[in-house]
């Protein structure tokens, strides 16, 4: 009688999954899903962009009116780099993990295929690490993270140095800090419907202990993403819970039409494969891709750093 686990089906089912982790990996994440996507770029791409000034003038139809005003129209790189997640284990490890799920008492049918789950995992762990590669300087070189690429722009309007360290006492002043500055220095997105603000789980959950404090309650709205929506510090806005801002105290407020994800997303340099390796009983998984991410201007972000 035969024993061991069938993988038999991997083959076949292989391709399928790859379709929906790579669709995974583009559109979902915790913060990148908010980006302004530009796919193929297999190394660096332009990005064009317009700060568009006209000048209103009045007169009758056959006054001449003087030209002034005008559109400034320069251009940026977006850069993506290489990122690989690959890992290997033993096919009867897996049988063992497979039947302790069965011992807990989870429906098999309810559980689906192993390999569902393990791949689900596997997108989270990439998904985390991509927002921490974007928002940080990623451990390989050749690639910037968005809050130094920020840091070194200073056109940005940055707060009042006695908010770089978040604490519950001081998350509600900063944000207000962070709101009044941006109602000053970039007033033409103070109305903007995608006005987000990205902090950490951390500057997040002390926001909420803050409201918590002061009976606040009634005030913020809490959307579909666990998110708040605030509006009773001025514009509206969404304070965003980031995973890729863990371990700091970084703020950052803009508009989503301000940040772009580039990624190579339709060509053979992308590539997600789980297969079984008969001659050494060993199932693989990897997945190479490329990512990258850059702001349109600096004039529309707000920071505390």
């Amino acid at each position: 009688m035969a024993t061991g686990f069938n993988v038999a089906s991997l083959i076949d089912y292989r391709d399928e999954q790859a379709i929906d982790l790579k669709a995974k990996m583009i559109w979902a994440g915790d913060s990148l899903k908010y980006f302004q996507k530009v796919p193929g770029i297999t190394n660096v791409a332009t990005i064009t962009y317009f700060d568009v000034n006209p000048s209103i003038q009045y007169g009758t139809f056959c006054t001449s009116m003087a030209a002034s005003g005008g559109t400034s129209i320069a251009q940026k790189d977006l850069t993506v780099c290489d990122m690989k997640a690959e890992d290997k284990w033993c096919e009867n490890d897996l049988q063992k993990k497979y039947f302790t799920y069965k011992l807990k008492g989870v429906s098999g049918d309810n559980l689906g295929p192993w390999e569902k789950q393990f791949l689900d995992q596997v997108t989270l762990k990439i998904l985390q690490a991509n927002e921490t590669a974007v928002w940080q300087n990623p451990s390989h070189s050749g690639c910037t993270g968005l809050v130094s690429q920020i840091a070194a722009d200073s056109a940005r309007t940055q707060i009042a140095s006695g908010f770089t360290t978040i604490t519950a006492a001081n998350v509600i002043s900063a944000m207000t800090a962070m709101i009044t500055a941006l109602v000053t220095s970039a007033p033409n997105i103070s109305q903007d419907d995608e006005l987000y603000m990205f902090v950490s789980p951390a500057v997040h959950a002390m926001y909420k202990q803050a409201i918590f404090a002061n009976n606040n309650f009634g005030l913020p709205i809490i959307d579909s993403n666990g998110d708040f929506v605030v509006d009773f510090l001025g514009p509206r806005f969404t304070i965003h819970s980031t995973y890729g801002l863990i371990g700091t105290s970084y703020m950052v407020l803009t508009t989503l039409k301000n940040l772009f994800h580039g990624f190579d997303g339709v060509s053979d340099d992308e590539k997600v494969s789980l297969f079984y390796e008969q001659k050494d009983d060993i199932i693989y998984y990897r997945a190479k891709y490329r990512l990258g991410v850059t702001f349109w201007l600096a004039d529309y972000i707000i920071t505390n750093f």
